[in-house]
């Protein structure tokens, strides 16, 4: 593949291949995608367009016939990571709620924006908001998302509500196949955000699956973001005291106004919608 015999990696008239030599030879493999280049002009002027090149040292180097991604297919391979990484994250909905968007000039929001910034520096353990609806709590997890995503962190954010829902419609008596996979991929994401937490404790059921899902994600110290609109004493005891666990979360309270209340003479348009 590389125009090298099977005698020590040299061509038949003597001397070793070098890249630009061998690099002509070479098919250009399919990129992600299928992307190929359209033109002369964007095919790449170093590797040819084959998108990977091997080390040019002689037999017996330690880099001798490996191959390494090209600075051109890296890239493409690296915006593709990151697109892929916003499919996954379930943010569609969300993407004007980021930090440059966020007004914080809101009263009672300042220790909510410094401890989100702070997730995003040192991002381990658990960060808990709460507060009442419409100061800005699901506008700061929603941040938090977009800047772990634009950082190539994996994440997954949840409404949970909406997970609960998915969750039945996975159950079935029969198999717990399709819940197993949802709930592991819940589980295990490196980064999970969890948004309006605590409003559908219906049944049993409903109880025993969050406890598994956080219990889970509390043994296995993962970082977790979680927003409440409920005191935290009214919420199951066993997740509460989790999250009050002071050498794995911060909790933080978020003592704005309803920001849908405030008059719109205080609002500011230019900085995105309402905070959440």
């Amino acid at each position: 593949m590389f125009g090298e015999s099977s005698s020590g990696g040299r061509r038949r008239g003597g001397g070793p291949v070098r890249l630009g030599q061998a690099l002509p030879r070479l098919q250009p493999p399919a990129h992600p995608g299928g992307f190929k280049p359209t033109d002369e002009a964007s095919i790449c002027p170093i590797c040819k367009g084959a998108g990977w090149m091997r080390w040019d040292v002689p037999v017996g180097d330690p880099n001798f016939g490996r191959a390494f991604m090209c600075e051109c297919l890296s890239k493409d391979v690296a915006v593709r990571n990151l697109a892929g990484l916003r499919l996954r994250s379930n943010l569609d909905a969300l993407q004007h709620l980021t930090f440059d968007t966020f007004d914080a000039t809101i009263p009672g929001v300042g220790d909510a924006l410094t401890a989100a910034r702070e997730f995003i520096a040192d991002t381990r353990g658990w960060l808990v908001l709460y507060g009442g609806f419409g100061v800005g709590k699901t506008h700061l997890a929603a941040a938090i998302a977009h800047a772990l995503v634009e950082r190539g962190t994996p994440i997954l954010f949840q409404v949970v509500p909406v997970l609960l829902t998915e969750m039945r419609a996975a159950f079935n008596p029969a198999t717990d196949v399709a819940l197993r996979d949802l709930v592991n991929s819940v589980m295990r994401v490196q980064v999970l955000i969890l948004d309006d937490f605590g409003e559908e404790y219906d049944t049993p059921w409903v109880r025993e699956q969050l406890f598994l899902l956080l219990n889970h994600r509390y043994n296995h110290r993962l970082p977790t973001v979680i927003t409440t609109n409920r005191p935290l004493e009214a919420i199951d005891q066993r997740i509460c005291s989790r999250m009050l666990d002071r050498s794995l979360s911060r909790t933080v309270a978020v003592r704005a106004a309803d920001y849908r209340q405030r008059p719109l003479s205080a609002r500011r348009p230019s900085r995105g919608r309402s905070p959440r």
